[in-house]
């Protein structure tokens, strides 16, 4: 949940100052992407929000969302 919430975030203030560009973060079944293409977008989105907000969190948050479960 973190990394949605740092993500989002993140995506939301790189976009403060140009409100008429299109967040990153959007539906990708609404747009019509398909889940690995989402996924890929979401993980650029959350490495730059990691690196950006990561010297302020008590502890290390991946990079990278696990979409599948580990076998």
């Amino acid at each position: 949940m973190l990394q949605l919430l740092l993500a989002k975030l993140f995506d939301e203030t790189q976009h403060s100052e140009s409100p008429e560009e299109k967040l990153d973060l959007q539906d990708p079944v609404a747009l019509g992407y398909s889940a690995e293409a989402a996924e890929r977008m979401f993980n650029r989105v959350l490495s730059s929000a990691v690196k950006y907000f990561g010297t302020k969190l008590p502890k290390k948050v991946p990079e990278r969302l696990r979409s599948r479960p580990r076998p």
